[in-house]
């Protein structure tokens, strides 16, 4: 790559943000993000670790409302239900 033919980066005020348009359902300024699925599990591990994987189950479980396909939260919540007993349930997750 020759020198200037790279990507262009330019500064921009503040003021312009406000300006530049915004795809439906791209994040705004003041606007909240949702949690990341790693937030769940993350929450979870002191529970599990005391063991108590019914609370930790329901923590992570919190986190399909927001990621119902999330590969990730249905495998700990497959291993959460595993340690709880439920053998049947936790197959359930690992299906997904």
């Amino acid at each position: 790559m020759s020198a200037g033919s790279g990507p262009r980066f330019r500064t921009v005020q503040l003021d312009e943000l406000e300006r530049v348009p915004l795809e439906k359902g791209c994040w705004r300024p003041g606007a909240g993000l949702p949690p990341s699925p790693f937030e769940f599990w993350y929450a979870a591990i002191p529970a599990s670790e005391a063991g108590d994987h019914e609370r930790a189950y329901g923590i992570v479980a919190e986190g399909l409302e927001h990621y119902p396909e999330h590969g990730t939260l249905h495998y700990v919540l497959g291993c959460e239900a595993a340690l709880s007993g439920r053998r049947a349930e936790a197959l359930d997750h690992l299906r997904i």
